[in-house]
């Protein structure tokens, strides 16, 4: 689900550089990896962040296995940049990954405690609480 936290992050990544590459994992990912079931669909998400005007072009990943699935993606790609929120549990991780293609990392946007998907869709909040 789409909201203005990621809106917000969007356009802060934006600001640091002047094309934006948004990678996209697969709904199977995403629910392994946070435990919970997506609220869209991949292809609808694509479709969305391509729709925004901060977005250049949207990845579509394949599911990937493991930090070299994802290192060579970095590679691939050659970002000049890598946006992070400040408190991305894997902010070391990207930080190597930034330094093996010559990228600096970014930290766009804090994190707003209490702030999910899941709540705005269990309690129809607008705002956290």
């Amino acid at each position: 689900m789409l909201h203005n936290r990621h809106i917000q992050f969007l356009e802060k990544a934006k600001a640091e550089g002047g094309y934006l590459v948004v990678a996209l994992e697969p709904d199977e990912s995403i629910t392994k990896y946070k435990k919970t079931p997506t609220r869209s669909h991949t292809e609808t998400s694509a479709y969305n962040l391509a729709g925004l005007r901060y977005v250049d072009k949207v990845l579509v990943l394949p599911k990937l296995n493991g930090f070299k699935d994802y290192n060579q993606l970095v590679h691939d790609v050659e970002p000049d940049k890598i946006a992070i929120t400040a408190d991305d549990p894997q902010k070391q991780i990207k930080s190597n990954q930034a330094i093996q293609v010559g990228a600096d990392l970014k930290v766009v946007v804090g994190r707003i405690k209490n702030y999910s998907s899941t709540k705005i869709v269990s309690y129809g909040l607008t705002h956290p609480r």
